[in-house]
């Protein structure tokens, strides 16, 4: 499956704001401009739909299930109150046939006034984009009242529909075989991670067994993960080479084994400890452990790691500012990566860098655009001739564009 579309509408200070997706995608734009906001919005969608009554709850009052992401109300006086939206389209393949479904769910929560905090609306549709007429209805809610298949119900004001049919249809027994498909799809949608690497926190847990869990994950395990990616071997070789070539390295090597180690309450009872060693080898040097490396060498395994690690990141890689920490021409092979493994790894870059733009395509960016009432929206780059005439002759850069807020370039 592939996120082709993320909408959000009062959550924080993003107000009717749609982000269109392909395999790579960038986000640009000032601090504190609603980058960061779209990626935790995407990540209220598995709880608001799929968490337990009392995540939903710590939604409905205003909050989110995680203190890194604060308030989830809009807090822009113009919207005060204004109900949540978050919306998604996704493309999925059921029986050999693509189908294009849209999810969306609107939530109230509480105001200062009086608890009233609960679902708004969801709705559930999907198309066939081959055939022709209107895409197929197949859950609609309107506060209490819930439509599944055409068939009415009633739920609690604060229980997800996606949680109702489970209840209503065990084993999504008598339903479209489809539906099943994507309401799971869902959920994986709502357990995209964000991933802000921390090279003091990946280097504290390099040898843990930390796995990637967090909602926003700034370290995890480096071997821990590793030893699972080799274990799979699926993507091993694809890591050590692409680490090779962005860092210009001679040589990666991963071993792993079960060591007997004696209790402290008998030694001659024995547990297997797992011995868990990455080691890298630099031109001139001999192999090394990756902790005697710099930052940016365990900054780049990691993201690499999260690529090859699909069932602990969500459909899209989610990276916030790759370029810390990392040289210029490590950021540059390190983008041609991405750009050509994208379509099967597709990915979304928060950045404020001019040289990461330099190394994007246009078409691939959406820049943050703040209105004069402090809300949020995003606009993509004009792909048209007098930005290529500019380029081409070499008047400006790319990057440039950054410094001046990309005006007259975008889309109106």
């Amino acid at each position: 499956m592939k996120l082709k579309q993320i909408r959000v509408d009062g959550y924080k200070n993003l107000i009717d704001c749609k982000v269109d997706l392909g395999d790579f995608n960038v986000l640009v734009g000032p601090n504190n401009s609603g980058k960061s906001n779209i990626l935790e919005a995407l990540q209220i969608l598995w709880p608001i739909s799929f968490g337990d009554e009392k995540l939903r709850k710590i939604i409905f009052k205003g909050l989110t299930p995680r203190l890194m992401l604060d308030s989830s109300m809009c807090h822009l006086q113009k919207h005060l109150n204004k109900p949540m939206t978050i919306g998604i389209i996704f493309e999925t393949t059921v029986n050999r046939k693509l189908w294009t479904v849209d999810y969306e769910v609107k939530i109230q929560c509480d105001d200062s006034k009086k608890e009233n905090g609960g679902f708004i609306s969801e709705t559930l549709k999907a198309k066939v984009p081959s055939k022709t007429g209107p895409a197929i209805t197949y859950i609609s809610r309107q506060g209490r009242e819930l439509e599944i298949a055409k068939k009415p119900y009633k739920i609690a004001k604060d229980n997800s529909s996606l949680l109702a049919i489970e209840s209503i249809y065990p084993d999504f027994e008598g339903l479209p075989t489809e539906l099943e498909i994507f309401i799971r799809a869902i959920y994986w949608v709502g357990a995209t991670r964000v991933f802000a690497m921390s090279p003091t926190g990946l280097r504290d847990n390099i040898d843990g067994e930390k796995p990637i869990e967090d909602i926003r994950t700034s370290s995890f395990g480096l071997s821990f993960v590793l030893d699972n990616i080799k274990e799979e071997d699926k993507y091993y070789e694809l890591f050590r080479e692409a680490l090779c070539d962005i860092l210009d390295l001679e040589d990666v090597r991963f071993k792993a084994e079960d060591i007997p180690t004696p209790t402290k309450k008998a030694k001659a009872k024995k547990t297997l400890k797992r011995m868990r060693f990455f080691l890298v080898k630099r031109t001139g040097s001999d192999y090394c452990l990756i902790e005697e490396y710099s930052d940016g060498t365990l900054v780049v395994a990691a993201i690499l790691e999260a690529l090859f690690s699909p069932n602990d990141r969500g459909p899209i890689l989610c990276l916030e500012e790759l370029e810390n920490c990392l040289h210029p021409a490590a950021v540059e092979k390190l983008l041609r990566f991405l750009q050509d493994n994208a379509d099967k790894w597709p990915v979304l870059i928060t950045t404020h860098s001019p040289y990461v733009l330099n190394g994007v395509n246009p078409e691939d960016v959406n820049v943050a655009v703040i209105d004069k009432t402090g809300a949020a929206h995003f606009e993509k780059v004009k792909n048209n001739k007098q930005l290529r005439d500019c380029l081409n002759k070499g008047l400006m850069n790319f990057g440039d564009l950054l410094v001046k807020d990309f005006q007259g370039f975008r889309e109106t």
